[in-house]
Parts: C-alpha cells; structure tokens; sequence
C-alpha cells in the first residue's frame, strides 16, 4: 500500500511493546547501560512531542508533572545541529507527564550523570539536554529515524 503525506503513520500498541521491549534489552557495544534510544521511544510515545521538539529539551524544561516544549533541533546548511525556535506560537505549549514516566526520567539522568562522572570519554553537554550521545552532543532527526528504524527490524516490526 502507497503512503501519500496526509496518512497517519502509527504502532498499534503491541508493535510498541515488541519495539521498547527489545530496545530496553539492547546492549549498546561502548556504554551497555545508557539506554538512550528506549528512553526517547518510550518518551515520544508517551508525550507525542515531535523528534525535533524532544532532541531539543534540556532537563530544566522539565518542572513537578510537566515540560516545557520552547525549541526543536534542526540541520542548518551546512548539516551541523543547530537549536531554533517552534514554527508558530500554538507550538510551543505546556505538556504533563505521568508519574511512570517522570521515574524513568529520573533514573535516566542518574545514568547519565554516572557515565558522565565514570567515563572520561562520556562528555556532558553543555546546554544540558536530555538526550544526548556519550559524545554530549545534540543527536538529529534523521538519526533518530534510521536507528529507529534499525530496532524496528532487530525487533520484528515495520518501520
């Protein structure tokens, strides 16, 4: 079946499960406990922020139950990372998190700031952003897409 632009594309929330299930048990070679990419699934699949808007979060953003969703992160020219404001002002908005959610954040940057204090090739970025790489810089949205899509197949699901 053809996808024109308008269709909706989707995980029912078993193919989810089977997707964050097999990310969480993923061992990345270098850093086997920094799960970066089962935190930002389950993430976007708890909020439905946009990969761009979530690339771009800083720990501050997020205050008691709720982020606050101000920039989104986008390739300029010269295909470097650069941070830029929403599109339009409904965009920028004010979103609740669950509880469940909030722990694993939680538990997160407590693995983050651990690789950061216990690996001195696991840098710490400078704008503080939630998910980073252990190189402490900003990942992208077509990065994010083919490693999704990379779990995707590992796990079984269609992209």
């Amino acid at each position: 079946m053809d996808l024109n632009k308008d269709d909706v594309k989707y995980y029912s929330l078993y193919e989810l499960k089977q997707i964050l299930d097999y990310m969480k048990t993923y061992k990345h070679q270098r850093y086997k406990d920094y799960q970066l990419y089962y935190m930002l699934m389950y993430f976007l699949s708890e909020t439905g922020l946009r990969i761009s808007e979530a690339l771009a979060l800083r720990w501050g953003d997020i205050e008691d139950n709720k982020i606050n969703v101000e920039r989104q992160v986008r390739r300029d020219n010269n295909n470097k990372s650069i941070i830029t404001t929403l599109k339009n002002t409904s965009s920028y908005r004010t979103i609740g998190i669950g509880n469940e959610l909030l722990k694993e954040l939680k538990k997160f940057k407590l693995k983050q700031n651990e690789m950061i204090l216990s690996n001195q090739s696991f840098k710490k970025n400078n704008d503080d952003i939630i998910f980073q790489n252990y190189l402490g810089n900003y990942l992208t949205p077509s990065t994010v897409r083919e490693s999704i899509e990379k779990y995707c197949k590992a796990a079984g699901v269609d992209y």
